[in-house]
């Protein structure tokens, strides 16, 4: 595995007669130091610039971030209403710039269109809600495995020798504290917060210098080691989730489908005016109702409907015996 710039280790290799760097066409491994213990705190380097346009490395755009500052139940409501406004509003002028012969009279042949359009819209609106829910679940599992592991390394920390053992403990604490008091809040918004992302590495950091005195306290040291990484993958996996989003061509897509079947239904023959503004209203609806549902739960960290920081709170409790019930259930 190649290391991180300005890494020195501070173990030989099992055969010191093999290279492994030059084996692997690589001249990464250095001396041993004496006194020297191994550093894997990141390394502060120039920002990475992608090269001009390349694709995917834009900044995120303020596309449909905007409606996380809304509550959930207004902008599904407000969607809703205006999307039937606008629809009844279309409905009305083409009532009024039609006559009546030149209306559809049937549904032998338009009737077979529409529900083909509207086939297409509903397997696509599916999808799009179901897949949506399986990254927002996703997200959820993730939070879990991330206040899980860190619950895991509190303990661990418990068979450690000190002064390591301490500032393990204390250093997990204070994690969980500020990523709920501290990072919470900018996920909302769409980003991370630098001080919470350093206490991650300085997890990882004290895990790795750790200074075992037998085989015993070597072994959990292994186990500490490999419960960070999945600590830090999960926390990479909770940051990407919360900026990845739904492509605004596909959201083009579902726009443009949906329109043609509402503004298709207007060239039906009703004789009645009211039940055709009831029709299409029930149609806008679902379909207004739909889309904000989708864009609510695109992004798994922001507006009201989100992950809540819960499981880190179960799991410094849990980790400190705060308000559990201890005692045993009666017979």
């Amino acid at each position: 595995m190649a290391t991180s710039p300005g890494f020195h280790s501070g173990w030989r290799e099992s055969n010191p007669r093999v290279n492994l760097g030059k084996v692997a066409g690589y001249h990464y491994i250095t001396p041993a130091l004496a006194g020297r213990r191994p550093s894997f705190s990141p390394v502060r380097a120039a920002p990475y610039k992608p090269p001009a346009g390349a694709s995917g490395c834009s900044d995120e755009l303020p596309r449909v971030v905007w409606i996380y500052a809304i509550p959930a139940w207004a902008f599904m409501t407000g969607s809703v209403i205006v999307a039937c406004v606008v629809a009844c509003g279309l409905l009305a002028f083409v009532r009024k710039r039609v006559t009546r012969n030149e209306l559809i009279s049937h549904n032998d042949v338009a009737g077979p269109v529409l529900t083909s359009i509207g086939t297409v819209l509903a397997v696509m609106m599916s999808f799009m809600v179901a897949g949506v829910w399986q990254e927002f679940d996703a997200s959820a599992q993730t939070v879990q495995i991330e206040a899980g592991t860190l619950s895991d390394l509190h303990h661990l920390a418990d068979a450690l020798p000190q002064p390591s053992r301490t500032r393990l403990k204390e250093e997990v604490d204070r994690y969980i504290r500020d990523v709920v008091a501290i990072e919470w809040p900018i996920m909302r918004r769409g980003g991370e917060s630098l001080t919470v992302h350093n206490e991650a590495y300085d997890i990882e950091a004290t895990v790795t210098r750790i200074l075992p005195h037998n085989a015993a306290e070597s072994n959990v040291q292994q186990n500490a080691i490999e419960t960070t990484q999945r600590f830090l993958d999960a926390r990479r996996r909770r940051i990407h989730d919360n900026r990845q989003g739904i492509p605004m061509s596909l959201w083009a897509t579902l726009m443009l489908i949906g329109s043609i079947t509402i503004l298709f239904s207007f060239y039906f023959r009703v004789d009645r005016p009211l039940a055709q503004y009831l029709m299409v209203v029930a149609l806008t609806s679902v379909i207004a109702g739909t889309f904000s549902l989708i864009a609510e739960l695109d992004y798994p960290f922001r507006g009201d409907i989100a992950v809540s920081p819960g499981a880190f709170d179960r799991a410094y409790a849990t980790i400190h015996n705060l308000g559990l019930d201890v005692t045993p259930p009666p017979p």
